[in-house]
């Protein structure tokens, strides 16, 4: 058996491993882009780890894949042989897997920004990058054409709600120098000045309230219509999500109260 034929049962090895890999990277890839732009913010991940086939393939990607490159480097070294061309698009592709699993979530957002600004829950997208402090997100969202005071499904948050949440000075400027309305109310009848005083943001309640922003609390009734109307979705998407599972409705898309709960 010479030096190149020797791999092949190393080679036959990593084939699924390799597979199995790239399989977990396009799936949290997908989730990232396609899932994302059709359906809101995702927990990434969420649904494929509650399932035995994401355990499997996280599996095979944090330990199966490493083993499996120690074992290669191993033999390697004892046979003093780089591999096959095999060998080699099975490292590569293990190491691709890798790198896709380590493009943060917001660069995915900022790469198809075009896209995530025609779904019909952009809103979500930019309340969530107003909270993180995400001003360049929140710039492409605006120059894509999305309303400044857009509201998130749920619960009519505004980008400006998000900002005061997230208390980043820089995004609330930006936000207000747009003609965000500082004294816009959600579905529970807060205003932004609220979410900050909520959370202590000292330095972001000086600039709201210097900016003409109004603490405005929602009335008990407002909060009880807003918390109803909030866990009817919810039990609505999660029948939906529930028939979905059982084939009733496999075209049907399907966001569950794990989403829901993120609004």
């Amino acid at each position: 058996m010479n030096a190149r034929s020797s791999w092949t049962p190393i080679n036959a090895i990593g084939i699924p491993i390799a597979i199995a890999c790239c399989w977990f990277a396009g799936r949290v890839a997908w989730e990232h882009t396609v899932w994302t732009w059709e359906r809101g913010p995702q927990m990434v991940g969420f649904s494929l780890m509650h399932s035995g086939t994401g355990l499997l393939l996280l599996l095979a990607f944090l330990f199966a894949g490493p083993i499996w490159v120690l074992t290669v480097l191993i033999f390697a070294w004892r046979k003093h042989s780089l591999g096959n061309a095999l060998t080699w698009a099975l490292l590569f592709a293990y190491a691709g897997a890798w790198g896709v699993l380590a493009i943060p979530g917001w660069a995915w957002e900022r790469v198809f920004i075009e896209r995530m600004a025609s779904s019909p829950r952009a809103a979500d997208m930019l309340y969530y990058a107003a909270v993180r402090g995400d001003l360049e997100t929140v710039r492409g969202y605006i120059a894509q054409g999305l309303s400044v005071n857009a509201r998130t499904c749920a619960r009519a948050f505004t980008p400006i709600d998000g900002a005061a949440r997230g208390g980043d000075l820089a995004t609330i400027e930006y936000l207000i120098s747009q003609g965000a309305d500082v004294n816009s109310t959600n579905a529970y009848g807060d205003s932004p000045l609220c979410e900050a005083q909520e959370r202590n943001h000292t330095e972001a309640i000086k600039l709201l309230v210097a900016s003409g922003a109004k603490s405005i609390v929602g009335t008990p009734l407002q909060r009880d219509a807003a918390t109803k109307a909030f866990v009817s979705r919810s039990n609505e998407s999660n029948a939906a999500c529930a028939e979905a599972r059982l084939g009733n409705l496999a075209e049907q898309p399907c966001k569950s109260s794990r989403w829901l709960d993120r609004q």
